[in-house]
């Protein structure tokens, strides 16, 4: 680390790379805590809406992708938000079986979710 130091001392474009990246950090850390709260209240939406659309086995599907407990929830919308709703949708789709509103519920709330996230992000 303190070779990068040095270095950055004496290179002129590495000093000027450096003090860009420490000026962005403000900007990262508030885009850090505004998806932070994002995730959160996804997470809630996703319990309140999906909670008893997935298998009540949890042997059988793995049991990850799931809005039944609040850490799962996270990590299901966390998981949406990354880009890969395909698995979590197709086990919400298994879970809500024939129900008339479930499958509609369950496309609607994991693409919210994605689409929210994406145009967050970008």
């Amino acid at each position: 680390m303190l070779r990068v130091a040095r270095l950055a001392r004496v290179w002129s474009t590495m000093r000027s790379l450096v003090t860009a990246m420490s000026n962005a950090l403000p900007v990262i850390a508030n885009m850090s805590v505004i998806s932070l709260i994002f995730l959160l209240i996804m997470a809630l939406i996703g319990m309140r809406g999906l909670k008893n659309y997935y298998p009540i086995s949890i042997e059988e599907d793995g049991g990850r992708w799931r809005f039944d407990d609040y850490p799962h929830s996270l990590s299901t919308a966390y998981t949406i938000f990354s880009g890969e709703f395909i698995e979590p949708l197709y086990t919400c789709f298994d879970g809500a079986g024939d129900a008339l509103i479930g499958k509609p519920m369950c496309l609607i709330t994991i693409l919210f979710i994605f689409l929210l996230g994406n145009l967050m992000v970008s």
